[in-house]
């Protein structure tokens, strides 16, 4: 994964307040929607007549905005529209003005800082023993039952954290995450697992977790 502290605001202000401020309304506004037409987004409603007049709404007749418009009004506040000036003068700084030469870096960026706020999230919850897990599936597979010593040994020595934590759970999370693949009894590490190593790396967060 590139650098993400290369455009550090631009990062910031996509990533951070993006992904985790605008989670909800972004997935209350996807629910709405049934599929995704040529003309955008196609909104779910309860009567032929509520879909007709979504659909004028779509062509965005005089006096009615667009899809794009009504999404962006889910977002509006006054940082982002700071956020916005500063990464429209960065982009100009850097000449990077042809329309679609800003949409393919724009979506590079929305796609490194999304992938960046999920690894900061999995970084917060996830065990340092998980973290060795993973370190040890970087360099071989390994059987289902090789990882149980990397549980036992975390679980002897934060009694608390693993009162009701059993290892089905710890090795579940790193599926959840999707670090980790199964295939019956084998398991190895994904590219998202390599990945998220390297981030830390990358982010100098230490691998030394409790847990």
């Amino acid at each position: 994964m590139a650098n993400f502290t290369n455009w550090p605001v631009v990062a910031l202000l996509f990533g951070v307040i993006f992904i985790f401020a605008f989670y909800g309304p972004i997935h209350r506004f996807l629910e709405r929607a049934n599929k995704i037409g040529s003309q955008g987004f196609e909104a779910s409603s309860d009567s032929a007549a509520a879909q007709e007049k979504s659909a004028t709404r779509e062509q965005t007749v005089e006096g009615i905005s667009s899809q794009a418009d009504q999404l962006l009004r889910l977002f509006d506040n006054q940082l982002l529209l700071e956020g916005e000036k500063y990464i429209k003068a960065d982009l100009d700084k850097r000449n990077i003005t042809n329309p679609a030469e800003r949409e393919r870096v724009l979506i590079r960026l929305v796609s490194v800082t999304g992938t960046a706020a999920l690894f900061e999230r999995a970084y917060i919850l996830i065990f340092g023993s998980q973290i060795r897990a993973l370190q040890t599936l970087n360099a071989r597979l390994l059987q289902k039952q090789e990882l149980v010593p990397f549980y036992v040994a975390a679980k002897s020595e934060y009694q608390n954290i693993y009162s009701n934590y059993a290892f089905d759970q710890w090795f579940n999370f790193m599926l959840s995450q999707t670090f980790i693949i199964m295939q019956g009894n084998t398991v190895g590490i994904t590219n998202r697992g390599r990945e998220f190593l390297k981030y830390l790396i990358q982010e100098a967060h230490s691998v030394n977790k409790a847990g």
